[in-house]
């Protein structure tokens, strides 16, 4: 899936893509993401530039994914609503005092 990440205004900040594996309510996979051109490298989105393993969990259409699965202070979140179309919802930067960052992406085929 070709994975785009914005800010909360809707400036292009990642691309890159996401391969999941949905089996019932438990998803793993992989990912590659990097800066989209022309995009504010100055805004913090914590881990998700490089690439790595995800796992996450699927509830009905409800799709929570770990970009950084195994650290306990500093995780790259997506939590988004599965379409026909892919998923779209919203990235997340968690550190250990809480959220710290966040916009919106989609994942398309």
């Amino acid at each position: 899936m070709t994975y785009r990440a914005t800010t909360l205004t809707g400036e292009p900040l990642l691309t890159g893509s996401l391969v999941m594996n949905l089996d019932d309510s438990l998803v793993t996979g992989t990912w590659s993401i990097t800066w989209a051109a022309g995009a504010d490298t100055s805004v913090e989105v914590g881990p998700q530039v490089g690439s790595g393993t995800l796992v996450g969990r699927r509830s009905g259409n409800s799709l929570v994914l770990d970009l950084n699965p195994g650290w306990a202070d500093n995780n790259a979140l997506l939590v988004g609503e599965l379409t026909v179309s892919g998923v779209a919802g919203r990235w997340q930067w968690n550190t250990i005092t809480g959220p710290r960052t966040e916009g919106r992406f989609t994942a398309m085929p």
